[in-house]
């Protein structure tokens, strides 16, 4: 296997998720949002900020570009947004497997840590934005994927065992 890229909305457990499953079958773990950051020296929301979301959009598929044919067995976590530009999809798959860990809006609130900074949800009406994000984006994340793993109310051990038993690794 190549890789496994994880894709999904904000607080679907792609990095947490990924890390342990890269742990657990002895791969590399990559987030891409930190190889931005560490790449342009900036927070995701400097970017976001100073730049614009466009800007950001752009420096996602730059580097899901490097990616392929650069990296290899690696589980990486992509931010929430990278999968939604048609475009970076067909460099997800060169990539490797494309698993989409869905979850609903009750738990990424749930799961939303006031410390993380989540750009696009710098607004007034925060779970009214994430069921607009989601009902524009779960179709996307669904075309997009090989595999699709519901994240609601599981532990993370039971979502790698979940993985491992469908990706036969």
């Amino acid at each position: 296997m190549k890789n496994i890229i994880f894709i999904g909305f904000m607080c679907s457990g792609k990095s947490t998720i990924g890390r342990n499953l890269a742990k657990e079958i002895g791969f590399d773990f990559v987030d891409t949002d930190k190889w931005i950051s560490k790449k342009t020296n900036m927070t995701i929301g400097e970017i976001f900020s100073d730049m614009g979301e466009e800007y950001f959009r752009q420096l996602e598929t730059k580097t899901i570009k490097e990616f392929c044919g650069t990296l290899e067995n690696a589980v990486i976590s992509t931010g929430g947004g990278l999968p939604i530009r048609q475009e970076n999809v067909p460099y997800l798959k060169e990539l490797g497997t494309v698993v989409y860990l869905k979850v609903s809006r009750d738990t990424v609130i749930e799961r939303l840590n006031p410390k993380i900074e989540r750009p696009l949800l710098n607004v007034e009406n925060k779970e009214e934005h994430i069921d607009k994000l989601l009902t524009k984006r779960n179709p996307l994340y669904e075309k997009a994927a090989d595999v699709t793993i519901d994240t609601n109310n599981k532990p993370i051990s039971a979502i790698v065992d979940e993985i491992r038993k469908l990706l036969s690794i």
